[in-house]
């Protein structure tokens, strides 16, 4: 009976400094599970470093190492998601490449997956990352909870092991913008959890910042729900109906005191300000659906590569040490 397969996967984005120990760990890590074949996916997303040129060595000496090197930077998102249409295993493992998502997870995640869990995520029980990132990154959780019509994990981004059955539904979406935390949520899959403490980056310096996570944000408000549609929606009912109260209200004042009520501009400027902003609002939160199915239907490639290493139609080959 041929060994099952684990393939893990991470994005890279300038992680010259952290990728090579990245590939010992997990390497070391994957050796210990001789019962398994596994193959790891690495993308370099556009690095100014040298990112590329370490994963395409490590690829050269290494044929459980499969590398992409994408044309330009597409986001961890895409890229991610690209490695999981191009892994083969029985599971995969989705893991950050700056060592903030330990690997030494691993292990646990394939025991809990041996137990019969198809979706094993791990959920940050403390961080060491700056005080402000934690509270943009906190404060980005609860907006998407709060507006996605399907439940959301606290403190859980995605590191974890995915059934292939999973996998193949992910595919199956095929979402030009993927979203995998909401997707895997909405086919009804819940996760089984387990704890970690989240390090510090080992080396190197995080891309994220506030403008990123309000993109990120935008990008999962759209996948994710209708909400804010109809919240323009409710705006605009609630605008309508304070306008007509206010002028009938204003109505009755000036015929009750005809002579001396001043009815003044000031009021009048404020309604248009306020039914101003309202539509700008909601013209916004209308542009970001509409540029969500235009991006849909223009059906682009998620990922272009530049270059790529190891992918063959081989299956890899059984489980062994580094060369």
């Amino acid at each position: 009976m041929e060994k099952k397969l684990i393939s893990i996967i991470s994005s890279c984005y300038n992680e010259g400094e952290n990728i090579i120990p990245l590939y010992q760990s997990i390497t070391e890590i994957m050796n210990g599970f001789p019962q398994y074949r596994y193959e790891l996916l690495f993308a370099d997303n556009g690095s100014s470093d040298d990112t590329a040129e370490k994963l395409e060595q490590i690829a050269l000496r290494d044929a459980h190492v499969k590398v992409v090197i994408n044309l330009k930077n597409y986001g961890p998102d895409r890229s991610g998601t690209y490695l999981i249409y191009k892994a083969s295993g029985d599971a995969v493992i989705c893991m950050a490449s700056d060592f903030q998502d330990p690997p030494e997870m691993i292990p646990l995640f394939i025991q809990h997956w041996e137990q019969g869990h198809k979706l094993v995520w791990g959920q940050r029980t403390s961080t060491k990352s700056r005080k402000s990132m934690n509270l943009v990154r906190s404060l980005y959780y609860i907006i998407i909870a709060g507006l996605s019509e399907n439940e959301e994990v606290k403190n859980a981004n995605g590191f974890g092991l995915y059934d292939r059955e999973i996998i193949d539904w992910i595919k199956w979406i095929d979402d030009p913008e993927p979203f995998i935390r909401n997707s895997v949520s909405s086919m009804g899959y819940k996760p089984f959890l387990v704890p970690f403490k989240q390090n510090v980056r080992r080396a190197g310096k995080s891309s994220y910042n506030f403008l990123r996570y309000m993109n990120d944000g935008f990008t999962a408000m759209v996948a994710t729900t209708k909400v804010p549609l109809r919240v323009s929606t409710y705006l605009g009912l609630i605008t309508a109906t304070l306008c007509v109260v206010i002028g009938f209200v204003y109505f009755v004042l000036k015929i009750v005191y005809w002579e001396s009520f001043n009815f003044g501009i000031t009021p009048v400027l404020l309604g248009q300000f306020f039914t101003g902003a309202v539509q700008l609002v909601s013209l916004g939160i209308i542009g970001e659906y509409i540029g969500a199915i235009l991006t849909r239907v223009k059906r682009r490639p998620m990922v272009i590569e530049k270059q790529s290493f190891n992918f063959t139609k081989d299956k890899p080959n059984s489980n062994s040490g580094q060369d």
